[in-house]
């Protein structure tokens, strides 16, 4: 275990190297051509990438060393504030004529020195175990998004489905398919075509006559004289 933390401590001094050289990169961006910028700037950024593939591949380390940051901060908070209320009481006791100077400065300095230590120590601990837990956190998540499809782990975990099989129809299933194509399309033609009222026969319209009161020939209404003989024909419509 204590050689894997190694590996890993390793992993992280290297990434800090190549960040901080990444920073003076960008420093003197200003005094170079963009051709040379771009090309050594794009080399470390390569080379941090494969350091962070590294850590990837060692996921199962980073999650214990945030674990143990965090049980390590929790005991180093506890001890802090045990010095800060161990100052308070120093300088209780040296207010009240308990302690001389030679004692006190002497607790006193003794305290602040390791409280110093401490704060420091607890600073440094907290942004490495940020960072670790984030990095866990954002692999994580692109593992999730980058994860195989149902079918792919179907397969890896033994279970094959036969395509072939889902797409074999069963006897009579395709003519049976067919038939209710076919009533559906019928049904498609009643429901859409209009119905069209059928046209009712024109009955003819009786002609109108008026019949010659001397030969009987029927003229048109509007005749004054028959058209056969020529007599006058009385308006009959007057009557």
């Amino acid at each position: 275990m204590e050689s894997d933390m190694k590996v890993l401590k390793d992993i992280e001094g290297k990434r800090a190297d190549l960040l901080e050289k990444l920073n003076k990169i960008e420093e003197k961006k200003s005094f170079v051509s963009p051709e040379v910028y771009d090309k050594v700037k794009k080399e470390y950024e390569k080379k941090l990438q494969d350091i962070e593939t590294q850590l990837y591949e060692n996921v199962e380390l980073v999650k214990s060393e945030s674990k143990k940051i965090k049980e390590d901060v929790r005991d180093l908070a506890a001890e802090e504030k045990e010095l800060k209320l161990k100052l308070e009481e120093i300088e209780l006791r040296y207010t009240i004529g308990e302690y001389d100077d030679e004692t006190y400065n002497s607790q006193n300095g003794e305290a602040k020195e390791r409280l110093h230590a401490i704060t420091g120590q607890l600073k440094k601990m907290n942004e490495r175990g940020k960072w670790l837990e984030n990095f866990v956190a954002v692999k994580d998540l692109e593992a999730e998004v980058v994860a195989p499809p149902p079918e792919k782990v179907k397969e890896d975990m033994g279970i094959k489905i036969d395509e072939h099989v889902l797409e074999e129809k069963q006897p009579g299933e395709e003519q049976k398919l067919d038939e209710l194509l076919v009533e559906d399309m019928a049904l498609t033609e009643i429901t859409e075509t209009p119905a069209v009222k059928p046209a009712e026969p024109v009955k003819a319209k009786k002609e109108e006559v008026v019949p010659c009161p001397k030969c009987g020939h029927k003229n048109t209404p509007d005749s004054w004289y028959c058209e056969k003989c020529g007599a006058e024909i009385l308006d009959i419509s007057a009557k």
